[in-house]
């Protein structure tokens, strides 16, 4: 009997969903080049769609086993002091000062972080 790799398989089922997304979107902009008919390229986009979101379907199944990291982060309203501190602080910061913040916050950085980095700065 031959015992196969539920990860593996979820892998592998993500990925034949993403190479049938990768055909259907050649098959989409050939019928674009074609003139073919509103329908026809909107079914084609739906098709792809529908196996991007498989293909999603497939990784958020396995990712637990890939990457537990990623999937360890609980999510939890924050407490008063901390909402506190952060109104605070960001009261007390320049328009400029703001604006780099959110700068680093779009490039992947804590907001808390940022804020208690201004805090031992003070």
């Amino acid at each position: 009997m031959i015992t196969r790799d539920p990860v593996d398989m979820m892998l592998q089922i993500a990925s034949r969903f993403m190479d049938q997304a990768a055909e259907l979107d050649e098959r989409t902009q050939h019928a674009i080049d074609a003139d073919a008919l509103q329908g026809d390229i909107i079914a084609l986009r739906n098709l792809a769609d529908t196996s991007r979101l498989r293909a999603l379907a497939a990784c958020q199944a396995c990712a637990p086993y890939v990457r537990p990291r990623l999937q360890a982060i609980e999510v939890a309203p924050a407490s008063e002091s901390t909402v506190s501190k952060f109104e605070r602080a960001v009261t007390a910061m320049s328009e400029d000062q703001v604006l780099d913040h959110l700068r680093a916050i779009a490039n992947g950085a804590s907001a808390l972080e940022l804020i208690e980095a201004g805090d031992d700065d003070a």
